[in-house]
């Protein structure tokens, strides 16, 4: 924010609170300081929410940033939510068109439908083919889930497949345990796959 905007500010104020004063001079310049990181938009916004909990009262300086920084934390957490929606839809889309693929072998198109599968499960919390709610992977259990996986795939006589699952697995083994992360291979198990049709060329 600039000089200008601090004028803004202080009308938009006054306009929401009869009772608001404009600062003393030295004590706009301080309000300045504190603002000036911050974008006009964001300043007038945190101002509406706070006019929208307290009618009865205009916030302070450090009221207000406070509010800002609230905001700017809601941004960030919304654009998280987006960008995680919109790698999950790319990482769907990239496996389905890498299944679609004539010059894919069947092997390459399903593990490319499996990792897109993982990848969305680590992003947040998925929903089963039966409409069991689980928390996101974590890399240990996107190890496991890659184990298990080839193990089905080895059942279904399709070896390269199960060979390139084993090999995702042990990378995932190798980042989970950097996090000090236990992975269990005695009790590996599908999980929530059992109906799932994106799974059906494991049977």
């Amino acid at each position: 924010m600039e000089q200008q905007d601090i004028g803004f500010l202080y009308k938009t104020l006054g306009s929401l609170y009869p009772t608001f004063e404009t600062p003393p001079r030295l004590m706009q310049q301080l309000w300045l300081d504190e603002l000036r990181a911050y974008d006009r938009p964001l300043v007038v916004r945190a101002i509406r929410q706070w006019a929208c909990q307290h009618t009865d009262h205009p916030p302070t300086l450090a009221h207000l940033c406070e509010q800002i920084r609230w905001g700017e934390d809601e941004d960030r957490r919304v654009m998280r939510r987006e960008n995680r929606q919109r790698l999950s839809h790319t990482l769907g889309d990239a496996g389905a068109a890498q299944a679609a693929n004539p010059e894919r072998t069947p092997e390459e198109a399903s593990y490319g439908q499996l990792m897109a599968l993982l990848a969305y499960r680590h992003l947040d919390a998925w929903v089963d083919s039966q409409g069991v709610k689980h928390p996101k992977l974590s890399r240990a259990q996107m190890a496991e889930q890659c184990h298990a996986w080839a193990i089905r795939a080895r059942d279904a006589q399709r070896r390269d497949l199960a060979a390139d699952l084993d090999h995702a697995g042990s990378m995932w083994r190798t980042w989970a345990e950097q996090l000090g992360q236990t992975v269990h291979t005695a009790h590996m198990h599908l999980l929530g796959d059992e109906e799932d049709p994106a799974l059906a060329f494991l049977k």
